[in-house]
């Protein structure tokens, strides 16, 4: 019997802390979306860590504090691109395009 109540108190401390903490991890973040409108795979980078991967004609998200960032988004057939962002705001959407010429 005793065991069961520690279970049963452990499931309960994890549901009621789980919103809380989830709520917390969102706070100060935003999104950065990459549109690739190539014909390659497309990876990118936010502060020179990996962020997400697109495949041709489809797009990523990866999820970012607020701020200043700088996002290079690098083809698999050698192309690249640099753009500065900023100021990423919390809760905001901010989606870096790239396409072929």
């Amino acid at each position: 019997m005793k065991h069961r109540f520690v279970i049963q108190v452990a499931l309960l401390a994890l549901f009621v802390s789980a919103p809380l903490s989830f709520a917390d991890a969102q706070a100060g973040y935003g999104q950065v979306v990459l549109q690739n409108d190539m014909s390659v795979t497309v990876d990118l980078t936010v502060d020179d860590h990996y962020g997400c991967r697109a495949l041709a004609h489809l797009t990523c998200t990866t999820q970012e504090r607020t701020g200043y960032h700088v996002l290079h988004a690098a083809a698999s057939d050698g192309r690249s691109s640099d753009k500065v962002l900023e100021n990423l705001g919390q809760g905001e959407v901010y989606t870096y395009r790239v396409w072929e010429e």
